[in-house]
C-alpha cells in the first residue's frame, strides 16, 4: 500500500494529537469519550472480539483491518493520546503568562 493511502496516510503522533487538542480546545469529556470508543472498537473488532476479529468497514482505510491490526491501532492511539495529554499538561505548566502587578 502506498504511503498516501490507508493507515500510512494518517499521523497519529502525540505532537499532532496535542496540537489538535490545543487548537480545537478539546475538553476532558471528549478525550474520555474517545477512550471509551477505542475500547469498544477493540472489543467489537479486535483479535479477541469473539467474531473472528477485524473491521468490516473498508471506507476510511481503503481495506478491512484484521483483528490484530485493530488491536495495534487502538494501542497506538491510546498510548499517543496519553502522551499528548501529558504534553499539554506540561506545556500549560510552563506557559508564559503576563505578570499582573499587585494592587
Amino acid at each position: 500500500m502506498a504511503d498516501c493511502c490507508g493507515l500510512q496516510a494518517f499521523d497519529f503522533s502525540p505532537i499532532r494529537i496535542a496540537a489538535f487538542i490545543e487548537l480545537q480546545e478539546v475538553v476532558s469529556p471528549v478525550t474520555d469519550n474517545l477512550r471509551v470508543q477505542l475500547t469498544l472498537f477493540k472489543q467489537e473488532c479486535g483479535a479477541e472480539s469473539g467474531n473472528g476479529g477485524g473491521s468490516i468497514s473498508q471506507g476510511l482505510f481503503g481495506r478491512a483491518l484484521t483483528g490484530s491490526e485493530v488491536d495495534s491501532l487502538v494501542a497506538e492511539l491510546d498510548y499517543n493520546l496519553s502522551r499528548a495529554l501529558d504534553l499539554k499538561i506540561e506545556s500549560d505548566a510552563v506557559r508564559w503568562r503576563p505578570i499582573v502587578p499587585a494592587d
